[in-house]
């Protein structure tokens, strides 16, 4: 994909959410990320390796934003 000056390549797939996915934050880990989505759902992704996803809440809505606050461990 070519976007102006700016290049995107596809690098993997993250399989695990079954709903539309909504947000996306950044952990303290840079190849760590966390997803909120439609199926209420907030997971721990890794870069290094797709398939090594974690489910770390069930909420009762859907998350729509999500914040890490690494100095208070609190997603």
């Amino acid at each position: 994909m070519n976007i102006g000056n700016t290049h995107a390549r596809k690098v993997a797939q993250f399989d695990g959410h079954t709903g539309a996915i909504y947000t996306l934050e950044p952990a303290t880990e840079p190849h760590l990320f966390y997803s909120g989505s439609d199926d209420r759902m907030v997971v721990e992704w890794n870069l290094a390796d797709p398939h090594q996803n974690r489910a770390i809440a069930k909420l009762t809505e859907k998350a729509f934003a999500l914040k890490y606050l690494p100095e208070k461990q609190l997603l």
